[in-house]
């Protein structure tokens, strides 16, 4: 039963994927080949950081999937004025640049057709022996156990990023502890970009 659910999930729009990508080779593919029978294709976003022609290629293959470049996004913001809010003397780069990317272009995508994802995942783009590690089964299992979560997230140990995802955690139990004043609540959920 779950099986079905989740395919039904995947196939239904409620979701869409981002994934960001700086990558030398094929790396991509199979995640790729993975998601693209299972998943609406158009609902599937590489943003591009720079990947060399081979990578390119090999997601250009994948009718539907867009793919789409992260300067050419992150053009459309007006950096001389988002600069000095964001405290940063340059335009920033790196992964986090990248997802800020494909996270601003769905947003343009349901401002445009006026129609929200319920769901906006995220997964790498080079994860080795996908079909073994099968992060969207693990990621669509989170979403519908629990259908009222702000988030769900999925980090593997030892790759570092842990602490990071337990830092979002908390910052997700401090916003809702009905122990905590309410001024300090909304300025987690400010922090937390979860007002």
């Amino acid at each position: 039963l779950v099986d079905a659910e989740m395919q039904q999930f995947l196939r239904s729009g409620k979701g869409v994927l981002v994934v960001p990508m700086h990558e030398v080779g094929p790396v991509a593919r199979p995640l790729l080949e993975t998601l693209t029978p299972i998943m609406r294709p158009q609902d599937i976003t590489v943003i591009d950081d720079d990947s060399d022609g081979d990578a390119v290629a090999t997601v250009s293959r994948f009718k539907g999937v867009r793919l789409v470049r992260r300067d050419e996004v992150l053009d459309c913001l007006d950096w001389t004025r988002l600069l000095p809010v964001l405290n940063l003397k340059q335009r920033p780069k790196g992964k986090g640049a990248t997802v800020f990317a494909g996270y601003l272009y769905q947003h343009l995508l349901a401002q445009r057709d006026r129609k929200k994802p319920r769901w906006l995942m995220q997964h790498d783009a080079e994860i080795r022996e996908y079909l073994r590690y099968d992060g969207r089964r693990h990621l669509v299992w989170g979403l519908l156990q629990r259908p009222r979560a702000v988030a769900v997230k999925m980090a593997k140990f030892g790759r570092s990023n842990e602490r990071c995802m337990l830092a979002r955690g908390m910052l997700e139990v401090l916003r809702t502890s009905p122990t905590l004043s309410a001024a300090i609540r909304r300025r987690v959920a400010t922090l937390c970009h979860l007002d």
